[in-house]
């Protein structure tokens, strides 16, 4: 009866151990899946900044070349206009 007591608590404790590497192996795999999905939706929030920035820069540099065009033709306009008048 003592060993039969002994075998059991044993396979208690083995049963035990053996639940909690499961569940530490379990957990280990599960951690480096979440912190990959997490991740890649901090990549996919970074990549529509990204395109969000790019587009508003794009715009802008339109605009700016677009003002800059228009102030370099009319500065050569009245650098024209006083060339003629000096001749």
């Amino acid at each position: 009866m003592r060993w039969k007591e002994k075998l059991k608590r044993l396979a208690r404790a083995t049963r035990h151990q053996r639940d909690a590497i499961h569940l530490q192996l379990h957990l280990a795999h599960q951690n480096p899946r979440d912190e990959w999905e997490d991740l890649e939706q901090d990549w996919e929030r970074f990549r529509h900044k990204l395109r969000q920035i790019l587009h508003n820069a794009a715009q802008a540099m339109d605009k700016t070349l677009r003002v800059t065009h228009k102030g370099s033709r009319n500065l050569r306009q009245v650098y024209e206009n006083w060339h003629r008048r000096l001749l």
